[in-house]
């Protein structure tokens, strides 16, 4: 699409702020947020400059529906409650629907530490209209509930929602870095009661991450630098409430993160590692999970980073891969391919 300037004060007011969070130049009124680099952090501090700026709080859910400069101004201007970006209607629930058209077995992709699931957007729209997925929202983002505590409880409480959406299996479930944690928690509680988890799919996610919590760390500090360093803004200006509730998440996350040791579980597991890491030795030990993956570990790689496997033109060949895998899931009651473990 051609570039269109701003024609309106809001749509002015709305590029400069782009202008302050993505550090580009003059962003069109057309142009989409994440493809010109922002991410899932960096969405949230650009609501909270609204909101400071203009005094409207738009949910981030309005934002992910159309995340352009033309579509929030008319957000803004209006009264409109119309959205096509769904959450699940069932009280408190995490379940956020992001692909509304699929026929097959939903695929439920879990957060990752920044508790959010707009990191999936892309990926989404890739697998195929016919795809049903869902993205698992962490607790606490709306600063009105108390963070996650553990991996195994937070995994626990998704199973719970999960299970009012879809009461038995087979399920399907799939989680990048502390999401895929996440997600072998679900699918090893499902196990042990019972339930057929399909598939688990671990995008570039570690058994065992490193970066512990040392004890009398100020982790609130460490947090809000480490968002300063990555939104390029002066840490005391993370100080807006929505910021604030980023920050506790991220401070609980990563606790729980460093508490946690994997179980073992039975199931077939797909870990999808990123090429370009500073580690090999772990990636060759393939991050850690093939101890406890006894039901059989399949590892295949994806161009990129750890934070770039996701965006294009990476997601491109990711979904490739999972739209394979996926496809070779056995129907029900052919045993043909249950039970084979790849390397």
């Amino acid at each position: 699409m051609a570039f269109v300037a701003p024609r309106t004060p809001m749509e002015e007011t709305l590029a400069t702020l782009w202008t302050e969070v993505l550090d580009v130049p003059a962003p069109g009124i057309h142009d989409n947020f994440f493809q010109l680099g922002g991410t899932s952090l960096s969405s949230v501090l650009m609501l909270a400059r609204v909101q400071e700026t203009l005094g409207t709080d738009i949910p981030l859910e309005r934002f992910f529906e159309a995340p352009f400069i033309a579509a929030l101004a008319t957000v803004l201007e209006s009264s409109s409650e119309v959205s096509v970006y769904k959450p699940l209607e069932i009280p408190g629930s995490p379940l956020v629907l992001l692909s509304p058209n699929g026929t097959q077995t939903p695929l439920f992709c879990i957060h990752p530490v920044g508790g959010d699931v707009l990191c999936y957007s892309e990926l989404a729209r890739r697998l195929g209209e016919e795809q049903a997925f869902y993205g698992v929202r962490a607790q606490g983002l709306d600063g009105a509930q108390e963070p996650g505590q553990s991996i195994p409880a937070m995994a626990r409480s998704y199973v719970d929602h999960i299970r009012q959406l879809q009461p038995s299996g087979p399920y399907r479930f799939m989680g990048w870095s502390m999401g895929g944690a996440i997600a072998f928690e679900m699918a090893r509680q499902l196990e042990a009661q019972g339930e057929h988890v399909e598939f688990l799919a671990l995008i570039d996610a570690y058994a065992h991450p490193t970066g512990e919590v040392p004890p009398g760390t100020d982790l609130g500090a460490r947090v809000k630098q480490y968002l300063a360093q990555e939104l390029h803004q002066d840490a005391e200006h993370l100080d807006q409430p929505r910021l604030v509730a980023l920050r506790k998440v991220l401070e609980h996350h990563l606790l729980a993160i460093a508490a946690h040791t994997p179980e073992p579980y039975g199931g077939e597991v797909l870990l999808l590692q990123a090429e370009d890491v500073s580690n090999r030795a772990l990636q060759a030990n393939d991050n850690g999970w093939r101890p406890v993956a006894t039901g059989g570990l399949q590892v295949l790689s994806v161009p990129g980073t750890h934070h770039t496997l996701l965006r294009p033109p990476n997601v491109d060949r990711l979904a490739g891969l999972l739209r394979a895998a996926l496809r070779a899931i056995p129907r029900e009651g052919d045993p043909s391919s249950r039970g084979k473990q790849a390397s």
